[in-house]
């Protein structure tokens, strides 16, 4: 189960993965998903949402 994070207006902002490694991010029908690689650089990753 994702860990859901809300901004300061209490919106949800993004959700982050139980391990810490995965976010996601939907905003005007696209997902994004940003992973933690272990040598420390970052994989983005774009889809629409409805693939989801």
């Amino acid at each position: 189960m994702d860990m859901p994070v809300n901004d300061l207006n209490n919106h949800r902002a993004f959700d982050i993965s139980e391990d810490g490694k995965v976010i996601t991010i939907v905003r005007k029908g696209r997902l994004t998903h940003i992973t933690a690689n272990p040598d420390g650089t970052l994989h983005y990753e774009f889809k629409p949402a409805s693939a989801a």
